[in-house]
């Protein structure tokens, strides 16, 4: 009769237990859940501040961002050094929309990558034609954002 006490005490304690590191397993997994959301955040800075530390730090994007707006001619380096920056704001333009449609980034993200887009793509004839060449590599969901947010450039 003791030992089925004693069994009984042992098995509730055990419960008891198992009940508690459960509760502290799923606040550990939230806490870092949130570190996760943090770093990705400030990944996500980093990478768009190197974007924009780069384009100033270049000898040649500024001039041809001129060019664009003025509608004037790219060579044919140039043409090839601003392929591969559209291509790098495309690329992070993507990364941020996956990263909100996946619930980790804010609601500020659609706006901001449709607003960049329209800048980007927007940039003349290039803009189109590149986004045009490129559009395949990305998924569908992307394309088709994107595709709504420039409707009015075509």
């Amino acid at each position: 009769m003791k030992t089925e006490k004693l069994n009984s005490w042992l098995t509730l304690g055990a419960n008891v237990g198992v009940l508690i590191g459960i509760i502290l397993l799923v606040y550990e997994i939230r806490q870092n859940s949130h570190l996760m959301r943090a770093q990705m955040s400030q990944n996500r800075a980093d990478a768009g501040s190197a974007l924009i530390t780069s384009f100033m730090d270049s000898p040649y994007l500024p001039v041809i961002r001129v060019k664009l707006e003025n509608d004037q001619e790219l060579t044919q380096e140039e043409t090839i050094r601003y392929m591969y920056y559209f291509r790098s704001c495309l690329v992070d333009m993507n990364n941020n929309y996956w990263q909100h449609d996946h619930g980790f980034l804010g609601d500020e993200i659609p706006r901001s990558v449709s607003d960049i887009g329209k800048r980007l793509i927007g940039r003349g004839e290039i803009g189109l034609e590149l986004w045009d060449q490129y559009k395949s590599e990305y998924t569908d969901e992307f394309v088709a954002f994107v595709e709504e947010a420039i409707a009015d450039l075509r």
